[in-house]
């Protein structure tokens, strides 16, 4: 059974959305599951949204999530250290500081780590080309169980 969620999101202040939505994906592999999500404008308004478009996820550790954006540069927030969180797709991966920038176009890609704080994780995505937050009912929520 394959049930994928997407959504995408960045920066700095806590923008003004919260949406809650299960991934309960079971990616090819180990048992590892897989969230997508892509930032895009629907109407006028940016959103973090699944395929679904759903702007808060599940996770249990070693899910991996993947954010993209195809119409602009991103700018990602988390309110602590990446590497409290997730972990990167390789050993070189090297996880520093709580903000990531992501070009059109390219993925940012995320292993939720095994002693990953449980709860919510509330996070902002900054969109450069409009110079806003991405937006919803509240900011962009990653919820991670065990």
């Amino acid at each position: 059974m394959r049930q994928t969620s997407l959504a995408t999101g960045v920066l700095i202040i806590l923008a003004s959305f919260l949406i809650v939505c299960t991934a309960s994906t079971t990616a090819a592999g180990q048992g590892q599951g897989f969230v997508e999500l892509q930032v895009k404008k629907i109407g006028d308004v940016w959103k973090v949204v699944d395929s679904n478009n759903n702007a808060t996820i599940k996770v249990k550790p070693n899910y991996k999530i993947s954010w993209r954006s195809d119409e602009s540069e991103l700018v990602f927030q988390f309110p602590d250290e990446y590497s409290t969180y997730f972990k990167g797709e390789s050993e070189s991966d090297q996880l520093a500081g709580n903000t990531k920038k992501l070009n059109r176009n390219q993925r940012l890609n995320f292993i939720v780590k095994e002693n990953a704080p449980e709860g919510r994780l509330v996070y902002s995505v900054f969109v450069v080309q409009d110079g806003v937050y991405a937006e919803g009912n509240s900011p962009p929520v990653i919820i991670i169980e065990y």
